[in-house]
């Protein structure tokens, strides 16, 4: 640090203004001297509480309304209800979680308890069953606050995907009224390792206690009850919910369906046990679920994958012994259920059957805790402790085949642990990866994986790729056409039929690196991007460090999307998808791209064509940082946010020309109270003749005729962030840009 006089820094990020005994300058007086020339407050560490940011915005399909919540530093968030295209707005203190309801006619959240409460609660130790519960807020919107419904001792709701406005929430049951005789029987626990030995303990699983289940129809407002449910999921198509439940004596545990519209419940399965992993299909009514209730009586009980369809009751699918599995293993109930796009498979997690542990008889006050590590094991022996409860709970993916007769099929194995699906589990290949034979590398090399194409129909595999470098272990494209992933030694992209061939090297004829030559990590050079793949999977856009290329991964031959008008122009385009469902680039029509102007630090939208040849079109463009761009479902109703140093990323509706932007939040208006700061962009040569860019960040009000004191700050290439707003908030190890600027 020095005092400097009209000295621009030669550094990646500088501060002039840094508020400490410089130069026989006092704190005190620094301070006053940066409130007279600005005539505003500065900031201090009492003002990280209040300052806010913004999050979790969301839109209604005909894009009406958006919804978006105001978080403190610490204290109680604020949910924002508005209108996109009027001053209409509903502000719901400590809310969140916000969802809409098919229709969009209503808005459900949850309704957190104040901060306050918590904070004296956890200082009393209450209980978590104890501790102050949410509360469910349900809005028609665009009636008015009046309309607020509060329901009180929420745990969890629901709304579902289709159909008309339904929700679901639980609440705990009420306490029984037991005339205090609970609190005589009750006795006080035995200190550790002492108590009768010969007392065996219960090995019984315990099947866990249930909650009030209230179905609640939005547009008549009546409700529905169910006790002691354990977990619910409306159906794909919304025609009904499905629930599972737990009963105290075990008569009423089971699976049950209630068609929306009526009040009967219909059993779907019914048996005493435990019932997890419920799922249902995105399209159709199809449900499935886990339980143990076929062989409660067992000594350790196995789980059964279960599936209902319809009007029908649930059939069982897959247990232990069922063809398709391997001898000796068993359905987990640590795995995900989880069914692909259409219904017509569902996936689960099995493991080998888990070795009965010995009886072990010494006290608690006996036991003594040893970990042996061998210089030969896989991992380090931290390491090993750090996985060991992963390890314990890992299961393997295996897909039963519903259109097939309930055909099971076991995709993972104890050497290919890793599987995931393309084409949101239709299609006929899935991805495999496995790290186990190279782990030990960790240690002194790095991270390496075998890929492996999965015939989802027999559960086949074929290695497509050995010992891949990397953190990247492969990714299917969309439709499961390909499995591509990132060659650190190549230092390209790489993509391979899934029903097998040669890889296709997709950066080959790029005529400019697609790899990141500035990244310094200690490993092989990453890529530019991750590439997009159009509809279809016909061609795949990788980035270099400027344009993106249109890549046939039949053949590799490659086209320039953007003409290079990015290294023409110095500007860095990036694919954006203004619809987060979406997951392939559209070839027959607009697609946006993000333009940043890698010299000036300038960004933008622009729009291209994936088949067209014309240059990419500017939308907007201008010196601020642009995010978040996003569009209604069904309607030409646009967000985005844009930032500066000074400018805090507030939310901005439109149109699809995306100009003329209103802003529709206000996150922080007190900044205006406060000297803030400026920043200017500095350039120079580095002494090995590098050019290098940098930010100087000067007080509110500057005076180059005043020494001010500076703070100089190197990390990395921290040039880019030029026009990122910087929110007050105590720090880690970084500078908080706003809070030294602000003091002078």
């Amino acid at each position: 640090m020095s005092a400097l006089r009209r000295t621009y820094p030669l550094a990646l990020a500088a501060l002039v203004g840094l508020p400490v005994h410089l130069a026989g300058q006092s704190l005190p007086a620094d301070i006053q001297r940066q409130q007279e020339l600005t005539g505003k407050r500065v900031l201090d560490h009492t003002v990280y509480d209040s300052w806010r940011t913004l999050d979790d915005e969301a839109m209604t399909s005909d894009g009406d309304w958006i919804t978006f919540r105001y978080v403190p530093g610490e204290g109680d968030a604020e949910l924002v209800l508005r209108r996109t295209d009027r001053d209409e707005m509903v502000s719901v203190d400590r809310g969140g979680a916000a969802t809409f309801t098919p229709g969009d006619a209503w808005a459900v959240f949850l309704i957190e308890p104040a901060h306050a409460a918590v904070r004296q609660a956890r200082r009393e130790e209450v209980k978590p069953d104890d501790m102050p519960a949410d509360t469910l807020g349900l809005h028609r919107l665009g009636s008015g606050v009046e309309e607020l419904v509060r329901i009180a001792g929420v745990t969890s709701f629901r709304v579902p995907e289709e159909g008309a406005a339904w929700v679901a929430y639980t609440v705990e049951p009420e306490p029984e009224d037991d005339d205090g005789e609970a609190d005589a029987a009750e006795e006080p626990e035995p200190e550790e390792g002492e108590g009768p030995e010969s007392e065996e303990e219960d090995e019984t699983p315990e099947r866990g206690e249930g909650k009030i289940l209230v179905v609640r129809d939005l547009t008549s407002g009546s409700e529905t009850r169910f006790d002691h449910v354990r977990d619910y999921r409306f159906t794909g198509d919304g025609s009904a919910l499905v629930f599972t439940r737990v009963t105290e004596d075990g008569l009423g545990d089971g699976a049950y369906r209630l068609g929306l519209g009526g009040d009967v419940e219909e059993t779907l399965y019914q048996g005493m046990g435990r019932y997890t992993g419920l799922a249902a299909a995105d399209e159709g009514d199809a449900v499935a679920f886990l339980t143990d209730a076929p062989d409660w009586g067992g000594e350790s009980p196995d789980f059964t994958l279960m599936v209902a369809e319809g009007d029908d009751g649930a059939r069982a699918v897959a247990t232990a012994g069922t063809t398709g599995l391997f001898d000796g293993w068993i359905v987990s109930d640590d795995g995900d259920v989880e069914f692909s796009r259409t219904g017509r498979r569902v996936f689960f997690g099995t493991a080998p059957r888990p070795m009965e542990e010995v009886e072990d008889t010494l006290l608690d006050s006996d036991r003594v805790e040893l970990d042996v590590w061998n210089w030969k094991d896989p991992y380090l022996q931290p390491m090993q402790l750090v996985q060991r409860d992963d390890e314990l709970e890992r299961t393997y993916r295996a897909v039963a085949h519903l259109d097939e007769g309930d055909r099971v099929v076991q995709l993972g194995t104890e050497i290919i642990m890793n599987v995931s699906l393309g084409d949101e589990g239709e299609g006929d290949f899935a991805v495999g990866s496995t790290d186990r034979p190279y782990r030990q590398l960790i240690s002194w090399d790095g991270r390496y994986n075998d890929v492996y194409a999965i015939d989802v129909r027999t559960g086949e595999s074929r290695l497509v790729k050995e010992r891949l470098r990397g953190f990247s272990a492969g990714a299917m494209s969309p439709e499961g056409r390909y499995i591509g992933w990132w060659d650190e030694e190549a230092t390209s992209w790489m993509a391979v039929p899934v029903e097998g061939g040669e890889p296709v090297n997709l950066s080959e004829n790029i005529p400019y690196p697609t790899w990141d030559g500035l990244d310094d990590h200690p490993q092989g050079l990453p890529p530019e991007a991750f590439p997009v793949w159009t509809e279809g999977d016909r061609e795949v856009l990788i980035a270099d460090r400027y344009d993106l290329w249109v890549v046939d991964p039949t053949s590799g031959e490659a086209r320039s999307l953007t003409e290079e008008t990015g290294r023409e122009q110095g500007i860095r385009f990036r694919y954006t998808s203004e619809d987060p469902d979406r997951r392939a680039a559209p070839r027959d029509e607009d697609i946006h791209l993000l333009a940043f102007n890698r010299a000036t630090k300038a960004s933008g939208v622009y729009r291209d064509r994936i088949e067209g040849t014309a240059p990419p079109r500017r939308v907007v463009y201008g010196d601020r940082a642009y995010s978040g761009l996003q569009k209604a479902e069904d309607a030409d109703v646009w967000v985005h946010r844009w930032s500066t140093f000074q400018e805090y990323p507030e939310l901005y509706v439109t149109d699809a020309s995306l100009q003329n932007s209103e802003r529709i939040s206000e996150t922080n208006p007190q900044q205006d109270e406060y000297s803030w700061g400026t920043a200017e962009l500095v350039e120079w040569t580095s002494t090995d003749g590098i050019p290098l860019q940098g930010i100087l960040y000067k007080p509110e009000g500057f005076d180059p005729s005043l020494e001010y004191p500076m703070m100089v700050y190197f990390y990395e290439r921290l040039s880019d962030t030029f026009h990122r707003h910087v929110t007050p908030s105590p720090g880690g190890s970084s500078v908080n840009l706003a809070f030294y600027t602000s003091r002078g």
